[in-house]
């Protein structure tokens, strides 16, 4: 998306859609979450596909609150599926019940929007977890479970033992994200993740939201 808008604006365009962007560049074809993401940033619902290869219309987008931050732990040891090995993956899953998408869609409109909206954290991070539980086990036959990497699948083990919530699988993974409260619960639990045995060849940052979508910046030299 980025080198699509860069050539565009390399060709004097006036600020083609995302949507115009993401058809150039192949992207979109399976999901539409990262060409909205690209244009608005926030938290995004995508309404899904009506027919197969058209890009999904956004269905909704609500702001992050600012001070909320997400703990990532990414295993250096393993990389997510993507291109022909993510097809095949998801040849071997066949599509995903009816039932089972309106329950996750249920919980990304229900639940997890409104917790946002209305920063009611602990509402958002037991609804963010279901539905990260609901979609691991739909993956689970490729990916080995829940969660794609071992590692991960005990650090969710302690993370619950410690009651901590808001945790799910990035995508495919490997990465692990953890939703915080705040820069200083995100900070301590880095720390204390930091010594544990899943996470010694983990690399751990914090992300705070982004809210906006991608800014070009041009320069005249």
């Amino acid at each position: 998306m980025a080198l699509a808008r860069s050539l565009s604006l390399l060709a004097g365009e006036s600020a083609p859609s995302a949507e115009e962007l993401a058809r150039r560049a192949g992207r979109g074809l399976r999901s539409s979450l990262g060409l909205h993401g690209f244009a608005y940033g926030g938290l995004l619902v995508d309404a899904g596909q009506s027919r197969p290869g058209e890009i999904g219309p956004l269905e909704a987008r609500v702001e992050i609150p600012a001070d909320w931050r997400f703990v990532l732990v990414r295993p250096r040891d393993a990389a997510g599926l993507s291109g022909s090995d993510e097809a095949g993956g998801f040849a071997r899953l066949g599509p995903m019940p009816q039932a089972k998408t309106a329950k996750l869609r249920r919980l990304a409109l229900s639940e997890i929007v409104p917790a946002v909206t209305e920063r009611d954290f602990a509402r958002a991070a037991d609804s963010i977890q279901e539905f990260g539980q609901i979609v691991g086990n739909y993956f689970a036959p490729v990916q080995g479970g829940v969660l794609a990497h071992p590692d991960m699948r005990e650090l969710v083990r302690r993370l619950a033992a410690r009651r901590i919530k808001g945790f799910g699988q990035s995508s495919w993974g490997p990465t692990l994200f953890i939703l915080c409260p705040d820069e200083v619960f995100a900070s301590q639990l880095l720390a204390d993740l930091a010594s544990e045995p899943p996470c010694s060849h983990c690399e751990l940052t914090i992300a705070a939201p982004f809210n906006r979508g991608a800014t070009a910046l041009v320069s005249e030299t």
